[in-house]
């Protein structure tokens, strides 16, 4: 049970994260390897933080792999 929560939990995040590549490509194309990975960081950041204030975070604590451990 916990390694198939993980596996859907890590498909979430990958998807969520690809979605926002997609989107922020339209926006802005990194044009070498250390903007692009500086452009991950920040998309990644601004996820991060927009789930935490979404309450996502609060639920995924409360049903997540990572709070059954």
């Amino acid at each position: 049970m916990y390694w198939s929560r993980l596996a859907m939990e890590a498909g979430c995040v990958g998807t969520v994260l690809a979605f926002a590549l997609v989107l922020g490509s339209r926006v802005y194309r990194p044009s070498n390897v250390s903007e692009m990975l500086m452009y991950g960081f920040c998309l990644g950041v601004l996820i991060h933080l927009g789930f935490e204030m979404a309450g996502f975070n609060r639920f995924y604590c409360a049903s997540g792999a990572a709070c059954l451990r």
